[in-house]
């Protein structure tokens, strides 16, 4: 059996776990995954948070998102990581991991976390698009904040969907 601990921030939640040993291979993280964030099978998540060794910060952090995919960094899910290596004793309150992104620094302080993400350099904000989907018109915005991000825009009168939303 795999012991998680489920966390969240800012809505975002996530399966966190102590892949120090290496006990799991990527492909089988991949499979629980996918398998354990499923809300309807599974203990359901947005991803699952891995810690691994790492020999240029205290922990490496991979993120795998709910469809198995892995991501390069997530602001809310640093946040959780750096709680969660607090708590186990994994880092002290100062902190540094590593992310296919970089490095990150964050400092613990109760259940206060912060995060050091650098300077935020404004890059690929595109202009508002729009597109049609199951006969909704949808606005949207790309951006990249480190990672790639998509705003979607709606009026107060717009019908969501999560299916929509997942053609989207």
């Amino acid at each position: 059996m795999i012991e998680y601990k489920k966390m969240q921030s800012n809505g975002n939640n996530f399966l966190l776990l102590d892949n120090r040993g290496l006990h799991y291979d990527a492909d089988t993280l991949v499979k629980y995954t996918i398998r354990d964030c499923d809300i309807k099978k599974g203990i359901g998540a947005d991803g699952m948070l891995v810690i691994e060794p790492s020999s240029v910060a205290d922990f490496k952090m991979r993120i795998i998102n709910s469809n198995g995919f892995e991501s390069e960094m997530c602001g809310n899910g640093s946040r959780c990581i750096a709680l969660y290596a607090y708590e186990k004793g994994i880092a002290d309150y100062k902190m540094s991991f590593e992310t296919l992104a970089g490095i990150i620094r964050a400092d613990v302080k109760e259940n206060i976390v912060k995060i050091g993400m650098g300077i935020y350099e404004a890059k690929g904000i595109e202009t508002v698009r729009t597109f049609d989907v199951l006969g909704q018109t949808i606005k949207y915005q790309y951006m990249e904040v480190g990672v790639p991000h998509v705003i979607v825009f709606w009026e107060d009168n717009f019908e969501f969907d999560r299916g929509m939303m997942r053609q989207v």
